[in-house]
């Protein structure tokens, strides 16, 4: 673009500058660039957003692909903002983290495709209010806290415990499942279940968001 460029609350993913441009493989801008709550996903050909003159960059999510290029291209001007995430280091004054923990692109409700963020993203609260749009991509209300880019999560997840034997007869061994469901992505980590003394424990979710163990001996039926 050779003017100024304002961008809200949009998603780009899986972009690629063509071969031999050095910059601008999503945004190459010549004027000004004002970026706000915007996911740039999956991205690259060397400097996924480059743009000269004044630009500001608010609430950003800059998650570009391995090996792909950088995020940020490198003699663009001057960058004023906050509330942004990067998974590289090339965006200057962004905070960086190297696992953003995203979903995938696709549709997560409303009219456009987004990208979902994990309840424990860097991302979830990390955007600044004052300058954070009422809803995000999806027309999603953006209630008090602000996440960086265009999907505003609700960081809630339902975690269900069943077993294979209900009832159990005494002192038999009980298989129990533990399922942790989100309406946008996979939950990963681990669930603490609490009991008797000798008899919490944690497990590790592995695919599917769920986990399960043998409950030797019960002390009920």
């Amino acid at each position: 673009n050779g003017g100024s460029l304002t961008v809200l609350n949009s998603t780009f993913a899986n972009n690629r500058g063509p071969s031999g441009q050095p910059i601008g493989g999503t945004i190459l801008n010549y004027q000004g660039l004002t970026v706000v709550n915007s996911t740039f996903f999956d991205g690259g050909g060397i400097g996924s957003v480059s743009s000269f003159g004044t630009n500001a960059a608010w609430n950003n999510v800059f998650s570009g692909a391995a090996g792909a290029g950088f995020n940020c291209g490198t003699s663009t001007g001057t960058v004023t903002g906050g509330g942004n995430v990067s998974n590289d280091g090339t965006c200057a004054g962004i905070r960086n983290v190297a696992d953003l923990k995203l979903g995938f692109f696709g549709d997560h409700g409303g009219w456009v495709s987004t990208v979902p963020l994990h309840p424990s993203s860097p991302a979830v609260g990390a955007g600044d209010p004052g300058h954070c749009p009422a809803t995000d991509a999806r027309g999603v209300a953006r209630p008090g806290g602000c996440d960086a880019g265009s999907y505003q999560s609700d960081g809630t997840t339902q975690t269900l415990l069943a077993s294979d034997r209900n009832p159990a007869p005494f002192g038999a061994p009980v298989t129990f499942t533990v399922s942790v469901s989100h309406p946008d992505v996979v939950p990963s980590g681990s669930v603490s279940l609490a009991g008797p003394p000798g008899s919490a424990r944690s497990v590790v979710l592995h695919a599917y968001g769920r986990a399960s163990f043998l409950g030797a001996d019960p002390g009920v039926g």
